[in-house]
């Protein structure tokens, strides 16, 4: 479902992919269920955020304040360009996110028989950042933006940006699912080495000063 021609026309591209009837108006309505509780739970959160920061204002008039900011740049980024690079953004800064979202998940499960696993230090934080940036480059190829594209298609030396998607998917994207396994999976390996590497230091100090 995840095209170009779905930001364009998502009630079209839904008809070209599940037809019309009654799984449609259900996947819509799902669809618009969705949204609603995302963004409403963004408004109340902002709405907290207002008081927190000290503004006098109740919660309930601080999020009607936002809904309307947040509505009207809606209607301006539909009815303008700038709705497709706000799209953009919004799926680099996901993309952002799910990477470390992979190496986070990983250290909580393996911290989950502590108390606070939250509290404690950081254990390889070279092995965190390093899983982190492969994984940035790893779901670019599976990317899909029109930015990617469009850096693809005008410098041969990145036509690996989205290519993936573009040869295999029409145009859909996995980048989010690409980003968190293959930050999982880099830092559960980076750090099994940065730990076993401490050990053998660990061990090599000791010898030396038996030694």
């Amino acid at each position: 479902v995840s095209t170009a021609q779905a930001i364009n026309d998502p009630l079209g591209r839904l008809y070209d992919v599940i037809g019309g009837g009654l799984i449609a108006d259900g996947a819509l309505i799902v669809l618009c269920f969705s949204f609603v509780l995302a963004n409403g739970l963004n408004d109340y959160s902002a709405g907290l955020g207002l008081q927190n920061i000290g503004v006098p204002v109740s919660r309930v008039f601080g999020s009607l304040i936002f809904a309307f900011f947040a509505l009207s740049l809606a209607f301006v980024f539909h009815l303008t360009p700038l709705g497709s690079l706000t799209s953009d953004v919004l799926l680099i800064a996901g993309y952002y996110t799910v990477c470390w979202f992979g190496v986070v998940i990983v250290e909580l499960w393996l911290r989950r028989s502590e108390a606070s696993p939250w509290v404690k230090s950081p254990v390889s934080p070279g092995a965190a950042l390093a899983a982190f940036i492969g994984a940035l480059l790893i779901l670019l190829p599976f990317s899909a933006t029109s930015v990617g594209n469009q850096i693809a298609a005008d410098s041969s030396a990145f036509a690996w940006v989205g290519i993936v998607s573009r040869e295999l998917l029409s145009g859909g994207g996995l980048g989010y699912e690409a980003g968190a396994i293959a930050s999982a999976l880099l830092y559960g390996i980076f750090r099994g080495l940065s730990l076993w590497n401490q050990s053998r230091r660990s061990a090599d100090k000791s010898r030396a000063l038996e030694s």
